[in-house]
């Protein structure tokens, strides 16, 4: 739906194709995703305009294999989202390679009604990560109800329209707790990596966006899970909540809020105005980050201002040695 149709869809909950999510044709005007809302934070409105597909007009959509097999763990293991097909073997090259105009044209035909196209060891690693994860869900008592996945919330939060595509949204309570859940995979799911992730991906926005974002079409103020597994054997699990207490100091929805905040105003402002600027021209004075410093502290080197001087003696040994050898 790239034509200018939109949805005219009203505040509230409701289930949308993935393409016209992404596509953002939900309502008249562009509405703020949580990716969105990360490019302005990590990067520059500008940014943020050249990766919306209705503002940019030359805008075209990323995809890769990293993008098709978390397509594909997603519908293995939500029970909803993008429908996938595997490709027929006997349609691949002599090196697994999909060469012939045959296999072209098969794989074209379903990308073209928006299905996600794998290989067989694809398809194979995703339903053995279908095992591990239904086996760690028991173990925790978390049930996904593919009811319950792919659910889009759309309102206004601070007078800009947002929209939220939520992985899970389970009906009933978890340990007391109304969840929303974001189902990740990754390389690494162990704490110290999914602290990581949380880090570099700005996680901790994506879930202050989305609670307010669910908040403001609901009403329910709910809890943020993130579920990470490892996109290779064993395929192990990393169930992850983001503290949130007030005034501690691993508080993190605190300063994610305020920082969900400031992408909402910068957007709505970039709209009002359509200026979307880029980074500042000037040049940047870079100082070191205090972690990069220490670590080369750490090596025991950086104490020495000048490396150490040979003894007369070493000196002596080291011409000899180089002198050339004399004949009789």
């Amino acid at each position: 739906m790239l034509d200018g149709s939109h949805l005219g869809l009203a505040p509230g909950i409701h289930r949308v194709s993935a393409e016209d999510y992404h596509a953002d044709v939900l309502r008249e005007g562009p509405t703020l995703s949580s990716s969105l809302a990360r490019t302005i934070l990590n990067k520059s409105p500008l940014h943020a305009w050249t990766a919306h597909p209705r503002l940019n007009p030359e805008h075209v959509s990323k995809d890769s294999a990293t993008f098709k097999i978390g397509r594909a763990a997603h519908r293995e293991i939500l029970g909803a989202g993008t429908s996938c097909a595997v490709v027929p073997p006997d349609l691949l090259s002599s090196d697994g390679g999909i060469r012939s105009n045959e296999a072209k044209a098969w794989v074209a035909e379903r990308e073209a009604k928006g299905i996600t196209v794998v290989k067989q060891e694809v398809a194979d690693q995703v339903a053995a990560m279908r095992v591990v994860m239904m086996e760690a869900l028991v173990d925790v008592g978390l049930t996904l109800d593919p009811l319950c996945s792919e659910l889009t919330a759309l309102a206004p939060v601070d007078d800009v329209w947002c929209r939220v595509m939520a992985d899970n949204a389970p009906a009933r309570p978890f340990k007391g707790k109304r969840l929303l859940i974001d189902f990740k995979t990754t390389e690494d799911a162990s704490p110290d990596a999914c602290i990581r992730s949380v880090e570099s991906y700005g996680y901790d926005t994506q879930a202050a966006f989305y609670l307010d974002a669910w908040k403001a079409a609901t009403g329910e103020a709910r809890t943020f899970l993130f579920i990470f597994q490892e996109k290779s054997p064993p395929y192990e699990v990393g169930f992850v909540r983001l503290h949130d207490a007030p005034g501690d100091e691993a508080d993190w929805l605190e300063d994610a809020r305020s920082k969900a905040a400031y992408a909402r105003r910068q957007w709505a402002h970039c709209l009002a105005t359509n200026e979307w600027p880029g980074y500042p021209r000037q040049v940047a004075i870079l100082g070191a980050r205090s972690f990069y410093r220490k670590k080369w502290a750490d090596q025991g080197a950086s104490d020495w201002t000048e490396a150490p001087k040979p003894t007369p003696d070493t000196l002596r040994a080291s011409y000899a040695a180089q002198a050339p050898e004399r004949t009789a």
